[in-house]
């Protein structure tokens, strides 16, 4: 590099300087860097007049301000013009492009791929890019632009890498539904082959299309779905059970809010199905023989939800004690209010079927009786247990979570908020109660809320005494615990990060501040309700 440029500088010289035979040959010399910074520069100086020698002289009218008359213009230099913007796709790495759409949603995708060709073809080139499909459209106008081309533009790009496809629309009509389930027809002879990934389906939250073209749409796209999600549809048992013939690996369905479900679709099924999770919330689920049906046509079921099924009888929970492989159970307002002479029907139920989630909000049926059926078998594998407002649960039958007969080693979330027996026995410092969560080492979440001035300072210290230290999240809502309890808490449960002490009007700004100078690391929220200037209650969060 040095030498070529001792060369230019060479050549440079001999053409300013004037031919003559008898010059002597210029005799090379050896640079170091601060000559070759000035020969650069003198270089770069030279061509600049050379250039500006060169270029044509400007008229004065056209010199801003004019000349005076008689007088040459001053010659002006014209800026660089600017350079145009450069390609993205044809300046950046594909792979580093790729990585940029893909923090993109679905919605500024589309609209990259409508800046010009070229674009389009890079997006349809990567099918990765729109294998997961989530089309919402929550207004009349966004409903209109989703039609059955759009669904098929975007199924056709990504070609066998499509996995998802989630279509809300609650003003999508039935022509166009119909549409978007010929597209899947016309794809339906090769479907296993052009989408073999496409295993979740979604349909929700529309009941403008009859139950007729949701199984048409269902199965345009469901040779090889493995989940389903028809939520708040009009979907029927019938046409349900078309879909179970049509779908047969189907492992997850979610039909809450379908008030036509009543789960007689499971008495119209022949076969076995492979369903692993049914949701089933706020149906009109009743029958008897409906419930039979299901534990028969569903052996490997695990996850059921039937919260919100105030139709359900109490004679439907002896046929579900055959599902020997129900791990979660969801029972949260089904039923309403059980009489006495469904007791025994639960309690055969908890002694048949070993549970890992039992959650029993506000169930007036659970009483001590069923806990105890429920910890002597299930002890061993019980990890959520939630049945908030379990006015009949004696503390008796609290004890044994941590009786050395039933040790529910593996439990990790407990939530006995509002259960009155349990406030009355701290209330009146029952020694029953001391250490009661002192023998589950596996507990991380424990709820113990609204229990007013039954739970205050010293029956939160008796209560609490010996729990874990790996407790993580802690909630004392609307109890009459203090600042000397709060500082206890941070200061005793090093893992703590979350208490909740909302509500609970007898601590002070001064107690929040220090327990959260003391542990840094603790979440403390502190949710009150006070009066403004017009007199209206607003919650204020610190």
């Amino acid at each position: 590099m040095i030498a070529w440029l001792e060369r230019e500088r060479q050549k440079r010289t001999n053409a300013d300087q004037p031919s003559s035979s008898s010059a002597a040959p210029s005799t090379p010399t050896i640079l170091n860097a601060t000559t070759v910074s000035t020969s650069g520069l003198q270089l770069g100086a030279r061509q600049a007049t050379k250039r500006k020698a060169a270029r044509p002289a400007i008229p004065a009218a056209d010199v801003a301000g004019g000349a005076a008359p008689g007088q040459a213009a001053a010659p002006r230099d014209v800026a660089p013009a600017v350079p145009a913007c450069l390609d993205p796709v044809a300046v950046l790495p594909s792979e580093l492009l790729f990585r940029i759409l893909a923090y993109l949603p679905l919605q500024s995708r589309s609209q990259w791929a409508c800046v010009s060709r070229a674009w389009r073809r890079v997006a349809c080139a990567w099918p990765r890019l729109w294998k997961d499909l989530p089309l919402v459209a929550n207004t009349a106008r966004g409903a209109k632009a989703l039609n059955g081309l759009v669904v098929e533009t975007l199924v056709r790009r990504a070609k066998s890498k499509l996995r998802t496809l989630h279509i809300r629309a609650p003003a999508l009509t039935d022509a166009t539904t119909r549409k978007i389930a010929a597209f899947g027809h016309l794809k339906q002879p090769r479907l296993g082959r052009d989408f073999p990934d496409l295993m979740d389906f979604a349909f929700v939250d529309n009941r403008r299309i009859p139950s007729a073209t949701l199984v048409t749409l269902c199965a345009a796209f469901g040779a090889n779905l493995r989940r389903l999600t028809l939520s708040g549809t009009c979907i029927k048992d019938e046409d349900l059970a078309k879909l179970f013939s049509r779908i047969p690996a189907l492992e997850t369905l979610s039909v809450a809010e379908c008030t036509s479900i009543t789960g007689d679709a499971f008495t119209l099924v022949q076969d076995p199905l492979a369903l692993r999770v049914l949701d089933m919330r706020d149906c009109c689920m009743s029958s008897t023989t409906a419930a039979a049906a299901m534990s028969t046509r569903c052996p490997q079921l695990e996850h059921l939800d039937l919260r919100g099924n105030r139709q359900l009888s109490p004679l439907c929970y002896r046929p579900l004690a055959h599902l020997a492989h129900l791990r979660r159970l969801l029972l949260t307002g089904a039923g309403g209010s059980f009489p006495d002479s469904a007791h025994l029907m639960l309690v055969g139920f908890f002694s048949h079927v070993q549970l890992v989630e039992l959650e029993f909000g506000l169930c007036p049926a659970l009483d001590g009786n069923n806990l105890q059926a429920l910890f002597t078998k299930s002890h061993a594998s019980l990890e959520n247990l939630r049945m908030p407002g379990a006015a009949n649960v004696p503390v008796a039958a609290l004890q044994l979570l941590s009786s050395d007969a039933t040790p529910c080693a593996r439990l990790r979330v407990l939530d006995l908020s509002q259960c009155q027996q349990l406030g009355a026995a701290v209330a009146t410092r029952n020694p029953e109660v001391a250490g009661l969560f002192a023998k589950l080492p596996s507990l991380r979440v424990l709820c113990l809320n609204q229990f007013g001035d039954l739970l205050d300072s010293d029956g939160a210290k008796l209560l609490l005494r010996g729990v874990s230290i790996d407790l993580r999240h802690l909630e004392l809502r609307g109890c009459a615990i203090a600042d000397d309890v709060l500082l206890a808490l941070v200061t005793n449960l090093p893992r703590l990060r979350m208490l909740d002490v909302s509500g609970c009007t007898r601590i002070t700004p001064a107690g929040l501040d220090q327990a959260r100078r003391v542990r840094t690391g603790v979440q403390v929220r502190f949710q009150t309700t006070r009066k403004d200037e017009s007199g209206v209650r607003k919650r204020i969060l610190t």
